[in-house]
């Protein structure tokens, strides 16, 4: 019985100074950019946007919409990608 008592106390010990001592784990650092896409309004456009993929592309035309604005896909109703509702 004493020698179980006195191997607990050991393990006891062991665990404990290995929490103490253990490092905490620190990744490596990230590259990664955090952006807020709810920080301007996102346009909406019913049309194929021709050239929408330049730079150069004016979105003057398109609806400002906010993301969660439109819940049941109003504004979407009849484009082309939409999905029936």
């Amino acid at each position: 019985m004493a020698g179980r008592v006195s191997l607990l106390i050991a393990l006891a010990v062991c665990i404990f100074t290995q929490s103490v001592l253990a490092e905490t784990y620190q990744g490596e650092p990230s590259n990664r950019v955090k952006i807020n896409l709810g920080a301007t309004a996102w346009k909406l456009i019913k049309s194929d946007a021709i050239g929408g993929q330049t730079l150069a592309y004016n979105d003057a035309s398109g609806v400002d919409i906010e993301t969660g604005d439109d819940p049941f896909g109003e504004r979407l109703r009849g484009h082309r990608n939409s999905p029936e509702l």
